[in-house]
């Protein structure tokens, strides 16, 4: 069952471009609904590759660029009006 009320987020995905690797950190509200990190990974970068999406890795640009869901996290109101400010 579903909260009632606003809720706060943060995600953390896991990004791999060629031979580089590095995190995207983002907070998002919902309302009541937990959050979709897989569609938001899914969706992350333009084109996704179909039939290259294996385990949670969503490719991308031929398998060049990757992503995946790291953590995600439902934080506080104060938390994410923090977050919001310095990510």
């Amino acid at each position: 069952m579903a909260k009632k009320g606003k809720r706060y987020w943060f995600l953390r995905l896991d990004i791999t471009c060629g031979e580089y690797e590095f995190r995207s950190d983002s907070v998002h509200t919902t309302n009541g609904s937990e959050f979709d990190a897989e569609g938001y990974a899914m969706n992350f970068y333009d084109g996704l590759d179909d039939d290259e999406t294996e385990d949670g890795v969503y490719k991308f640009n031929g398998g060049e660029v990757s992503c995946c869901v790291h953590t995600r996290d439902e934080i506080t109101k104060k938390e994410y009006d923090v977050l919001e400010t310095y990510l």
